[in-house]
């Protein structure tokens, strides 16, 4: 089973979301230190798909992931649109969003 995952960055937390079949959604939320971003990383499955955000501060995030094993998916402009624009925001929810996109 592939594991899915999408990160809601931001200046100083991320939001992580990890899909599960027939399940919600496993939340984490973290600062976005090397130490702490590492650790919250190693605790998903080895391999896990993270889809996140094209925005001026991901590439040592994305860097950090790739090192652990993980896959980067970078998420459609359009669709950082829609997340954007949803009348309903939360970085839970937009977390989500991101990890449905990559899912496919």
């Amino acid at each position: 089973m592939e594991h899915v995952a999408g990160a809601d960055l931001h200046k100083r937390v991320t939001q992580l979301a990890l899909l599960r079949d027939g399940q919600p959604p496993s939340q984490a939320r973290f600062a976005n230190d090397r130490a702490s971003v590492e650790r919250a990383l190693t605790r998903l499955p080895a391999g896990t798909t993270i889809a996140v955000e094209s925005t001026g501060s991901w590439w040592w995030f994305v860097d950090t992931a790739r090192r652990l094993g993980h896959r980067i998916v970078h998420s459609h402009p359009k669709l950082t649109k829609a997340i954007a624009a949803a009348r309903l925001k939360s970085d839970t929810g937009d977390a989500v969003m991101l990890g449905q996109a990559a899912e496919g």
